[in-house]
């Protein structure tokens, strides 16, 4: 029996807090199709007004891990194009996330690193 790692076991908790709101999420790591950077997670957040749901990319990481190069560039581009995209490091970020989406913020703060 193989043991699951911090990181791993935070991005399932995360995920299943997400489905627990109400949120469709898919969990892009660990695929050898997936380009290098692209984060852990994409979250469709649906708004609470019924207007279209909004996109957030999450990297999970934990209170140690390091954010790549390559996953600051793929945060960087999603924010250009509109997206809400940064690291969570916790259940708790992640749901803070979500929560201040749905209440219609445009943008805020979420780290990026």
């Amino acid at each position: 029996m193989t043991r699951r790692q911090p990181e791993a076991k935070l991005k399932s908790a995360i995920q299943r807090a997400l489905r627990q709101m109400g949120c469709w999420e898919v969990r892009m790591s660990g695929s050898t199709y997936v380009r290098p950077g692209i984060p852990d997670l994409i979250v469709a957040v649906p708004q609470l007004d019924g207007s279209p749901a909004r996109l957030l990319a999450l990297e999970v990481k934990t209170d140690s891990g390091i954010v790549s190069a390559s996953q600051l560039i793929e945060i960087r581009r999603l924010r250009a194009c509109g997206a809400v995209a940064g690291v969570v490091r916790s259940v708790q970020n992640a749901r803070h996330a979500v929560a201040r989406l749905q209440e219609g913020a445009i943008a805020f703060f979420l780290s990026d690193a």
